[in-house]
């Protein structure tokens, strides 16, 4: 009974950012079938990725308890709610029928997800450590969202430039994600040796940095509706880009003041919005194509 309740906190510490990551494929899959897809494929191929992506969050945890110490002292691991077992338990438990799943559905999936699991891995595996490292962070993050969604295209045989484009967008999203996650954590990483973009660079150049990143994300979503819905209403292009342009408001806010952790935090979850909120429209405007 221990080890289930000590792996239930694990998750839901996690759960806001591996549903987060698992909503990418699943908007993919709806998209790329004009939903026509089974929903028995649908819920095992999210599925799959939801384990995967737990399985890698906790391996993450584990990895980074020296800088979750500092950082985020309260989740389960370094405040002691959850045990290093039952981490590895839920870690090797998650991946295994996460690709036991994806197997069911057709071995590319498998492949696919095994291959985005491995990608995440990389992020904080001793020898590796993606994350001690600005640009290979950044390279990982964006790998990581891009691979995750495109896995969508696998489930179906389908790969086409809207598929390529979505993924893309949700490798910059994560990449967003990440780099708003650095000036959070700018203290803790500095202490730690983590050359992150803000340790290296600054807070002020990592917040220019963002900013950069997300006029790609604008015209990412720009180029998708103009290229798969040229024909709908507007309106869902606008909620996108509205959106994106809440996100700069609150990271030019950030940017002229002094630096505080809890501003960065509200950031970070206005760039969580932004990503569902993109995701709902992408999906919204090809209801809208499909019906009219």
């Amino acid at each position: 009974m221990t080890i289930l309740k000590g792996m239930f906190l694990l998750v839901k510490s996690r759960y806001v950012a591996v549903f987060l990551y698992t909503s990418g494929i699943a908007s993919n899959l709806l998209v790329l079938t004009g939903f026509g897809i089974s929903p028995i494929i649908f819920i095992m191929a999210v599925g799959s990725a939801f384990l995967a992506t737990i399985s890698a969050y906790i391996l993450s945890d584990l990895m980074d308890m020296k800088e979750d110490t500092l950082n985020s002292p309260n989740r389960p691991l370094p405040s002691g709610r959850a045990s290093v077992k039952d981490a590895k338990t839920l870690i090797i438990s998650s991946l295994v029928l996460s690709i036991a799943v994806a197997m069911i559905i057709n071995p590319l999936t498998a492949i696919m997800v095994f291959i985005s699991f491995i990608l995440s891995s990389l992020y904080s595996l001793p020898f590796i450590r993606a994350k001690d490292r600005y640009y290979s962070k950044s390279l990982i993050s964006w790998m990581g969202g891009f691979v995750g969604t495109f896995t969508a295209s696998a489930v179906i045989f389908k790969f086409s430039l809207l598929s390529i484009l979505i993924s893309s967008l949700n490798g910059f999203l994560i990449m967003l994600l990440v780099m708003i996650g650095d000036v959070i954590d700018y203290d803790g990483d500095k202490k730690s040796g983590v050359k992150s973009l803000a340790v290296t660079f600054g807070v002020e150049n990592a917040i220019k940095a963002i900013e950069l990143i997300l006029t790609i994300v604008a015209a990412i979503v720009t180029s998708i509706f103009y290229i798969s819905y040229p024909g709908i209403n507007p309106i869902f292009l606008l909620i996108s880009i509205t959106a994106i342009l809440m996100v700069y408001r609150y990271i030019l806010a950030l940017k002229h003041s002094e630096f505080k952790k809890v501003r960065a935090k509200l950031v970070k979850q206005t760039l969580r919005v932004l990503y569902f909120s993109v995701q709902i429209s992408i999906i919204l405007g090809l209801y809208i194509a499909i019906a009219i």
